[in-house]
């Protein structure tokens, strides 16, 4: 399984991609299993989903996994083949 300060740093340098893009995210609710990370996101009004799409290639790059965004009630980032 993943420690909580590997899930702490993925949230930050999922956080800093979104800034990168000026999207002032919130990345919280880090859990993990065996081969992936779930993170819930949030962020400031007058962003979009679309925006956060655009920077998808970034968050991947910066995480070296791939990731899948899930819109749901709320946006959820899975990190997949994370090691532990």
């Amino acid at each position: 399984m993943i420690g909580p300060r590997r899930l702490d740093m993925l949230a930050d340098r999922i956080e800093a991609a979104c800034a990168s893009h000026k999207i002032m995210a919130h990345v919280y609710g880090g859990t993990a299993s065996a081969h992936s990370a779930v993170f819930v996101m949030t962020f400031e009004p007058g962003h979009s989903l679309r925006q956060l799409m655009a920077c998808k290639d970034d968050i991947q790059l910066s995480l070296g996994h791939p990731v899948l965004i899930h819109h749901t009630p709320y946006v959820r980032i899975r990190v997949l083949g994370v090691a532990p």
